[in-house]
């Protein structure tokens, strides 16, 4: 496959005063709204899409940071306690108007199940369970005369052309009764890793029935860095007081979702933020490049790495020189290029999956793509290796420029980031 000229350069940093693409470019319907998803339309119909998949990180334990009696404090009251704790097991997700409440939620992170961490390129979400509790004890017996269970939203926004990451949370209560009807409720936000506190803000809120709601939002900044990337993970510390108790109970409430920054993306000067764990496709039609779309198709059918359900994605390679290696590894200028076309590769040239960075091994072609059988070139190979085929030039050097312009750079994609590539 051809590549724009941007990816041959040696300098590791450059500005990119505009993008001219020749097709209309429009929001594709996403996971999360924020998501760069972009599509592309013509005259022959759709012909190309780049999203990013939803990838779900397992939630890291809640450690409940209250008092040393186990995460239970004696209140002012004698005889009465009150528990605080994130749950450890899942709950079902309440329906209805428990969730309307939580406005300042997205409607997709309130579907979530609980217990998990689900990140797309610029947008993240977790959703935790937890119980408060108020017991007390009279001639020796103790009942529960107050209980809330609440859900914790943590929605995560970052952007690629900006060092800056918002970080919301939103408190709803599920369920509240007797004691715990009142509970106020306040947040701090932090982060570990590379950042440093752009601000911050959680109004004293009170809970005082199912389906209430408290929501705070803070940003965080990457300490921009020249040719470097860095991780942050944010998280809340939340106090609840209930109305029994004079002094509030804090708990740490986790998030998985690790932000990375960087400044080292290839033809770009600003500095951006994305979830990594995010790993974007783009997808071309068949329809509107029917030579490209089926060398990639029967490239992937005989074995080579890229598609989605393969489990084996394409690694992104941003050294110049080994991508000329590889082009030159996948279609040498030994092969005749037939008139009005050009040597098409797979894996791309650009990824560490290419000709020569791949291995340097296993090379093959199809009957129609007008490359004669041969050891470097075989007709009919599988398994591991690299796919050349001749094809429309225009074709290819439209979907050359494509993998930069649409993926590369929007997705924030940097050197050994995984990538998938689909044919429909």
């Amino acid at each position: 496959m051809k590549s724009d000229s941007g990816l041959r350069t040696t300098r590791s940093v450059r500005t990119v005063a505009a993008i001219a693409l020749a097709a209309v470019l429009a929001p594709l319907p996403a996971f999360a709204g924020d998501d760069p998803s972009i599509r592309s339309t013509d005259s022959a119909g759709t012909a190309y899409a780049v999203h990013s998949r939803a990838a779900t990180v397992a939630q890291p334990r809640a450690g409940a940071r209250l008092t040393s009696t186990g995460g239970c404090a004696d209140a002012t009251a004698p005889g009465v306690e009150v528990c605080l704790a994130v749950d450890t097991a899942k709950r079902s997700s309440k329906a209805g108007a428990d969730r309307r409440a939580a406005a300042a939620v997205p409607q997709w992170c309130q579907q979530l199940g609980t217990g998990a961490t689900s990140m797309l390129r610029t947008e993240a979400c977790t959703v935790s369970p937890g119980t408060l509790t108020v017991r007390r004890t009279q001639s020796g017996v103790t009942r529960v005369t107050g209980l809330m269970r609440f859900t914790v939203y943590q929605h995560t926004t970052t952007s690629v052309t900006s060092p800056v990451w918002t970080h919301q949370v939103t408190v709803t209560a599920d369920f509240v009764s007797g004691d715990a009807k009142g509970t106020e409720v306040r947040g701090v936000a932090d982060c570990s890793g590379e950042c440093a506190d752009h601000s911050q803000s959680f109004p004293l809120a009170t809970l005082s029935a199912s389906g209430a709601s408290v929501s705070g939002e803070s940003s965080f900044e990457w300490p921009v860095e020249f040719d470097e990337r860095g991780t942050a993970t944010p998280w809340w510390t939340l106090s609840f007081r209930a109305p029994p108790i004079a002094e509030p109970h804090p708990l740490d409430v986790p998030t998985a979702a690790e932000v990375r920054c960087d400044n080292e993306l290839p033809g770009v000067s600003s500095p951006g933020c994305v979830f990594a764990a995010s790993v974007p496709v783009i997808t071309w039609y068949s329809s509107a490049l029917p030579a490209y779309g089926r060398h990639i198709k029967e490239a992937q059918a005989s074995g080579l790495p890229g598609s989605p359900g393969s489990g084996r994605p394409l690694h992104r390679l941003t050294n110049p020189a080994f991508q000329e290696v590889n082009r030159a590894t996948s279609c040498p200028s030994s092969l005749p290029r037939p008139s009005d076309k050009s040597c098409d590769e797979y894996p791309f040239a650009s990824t560490y999956e290419g000709g020569y960075t791949g291995g340097g091994t296993g090379g093959r072609t199809f009957e129609w793509c007008e490359i004669a059988d041969s050891d470097t070139h075989r007709i009919g190979r599988t398994g591991p290796g690299f796919s050349a085929c001749m094809i429309d030039e225009e074709e290819n050097s439209g979907a050359g420029r494509e993998l930069n312009t649409l993926l590369y750079i929007p997705y924030r994609v940097l050197d050994n980031d995984p990538f998938h590539v689909e044919i429909q």
